[in-house]
């Protein structure tokens, strides 16, 4: 991921409410904000807010093309000891593929993903 049009590909492809709902079911137990840190810590911020959530596979598509993707699969690692990560991951691949990216999803053990 050193070519910027291809990360910016990723983040035009990725709609997190299906993510979200995957791992959480109800809204009631997450909330979509760019932040990394919630907005009752002294550490939230949106920056960089304008690129979270995108959900525009048409940009996606572009971007890609601008990256000269050739097809080359992406590692994209996750666990099933974690079952959010595991469902949002499961999702995050479906919409990354459907905007052309070939995924190489391993799914391995925890200490390994890290």
């Amino acid at each position: 991921m050193g070519n910027l049009a291809m990360r910016e590909a990723v983040q035009a492809a990725l709609n997190m409410e299906p993510m979200m709902q995957s791992a959480y079911g109800s809204a009631d137990f997450y909330a979509l904000d760019p932040g990394l840190r919630t907005k009752q810590t002294p550490w939230w911020t949106d920056a960089g807010g304008d690129k979270y959530n995108l959900n525009d596979p048409d940009l996606a598509k572009a971007k890609l093309q601008e990256a000269g993707y050739d097809g080359t699969p992406i590692r994209f690692m996750s666990t099933q000891e974690y079952g959010d990560m595991y469902a949002t991951s499961t999702v995050a691949v479906q919409q990354l593929e459907a905007v052309g990216f070939t995924i190489d999803h391993q799914v391995t053990d925890w200490a390994t993903v890290v």
